[in-house]
């Protein structure tokens, strides 16, 4: 094997390892993007999941209450007669 076929060799393995750990890099930078933008999505999504949820508490605390006090006029109502 002469000199400029070993240098070939070697040249072309050292560009080999160069692109393809650009290429990694590049690929681990956008799947990081990625992650990142579901992280968001995904923290909004629970955000409006827990002010629903306190909504929906909120209403059904107003509505017990609106119907105890009912149950109350309607007892009340009986023990004046």
């Amino acid at each position: 094997m002469d000199w400029p076929q070993v240098l070939t060799i070697l040249g072309g393995n050292i560009g080999m390892i160069l692109w393809s750990t650009r290429q990694a890099r590049t690929d681990f930078l956008h799947l990081d993007r990625k992650l990142e933008e579901n992280r968001k999505e995904t923290t909004q999504i629970v955000k409006a999941i827990h002010e629903e949820v306190k909504d929906f508490h909120i209403k059904l605390a107003l509505q017990d209450q609106e119907f105890k006090n009912r149950i109350c006029k309607i007892e009340e109502s009986r023990n004046v007669k």
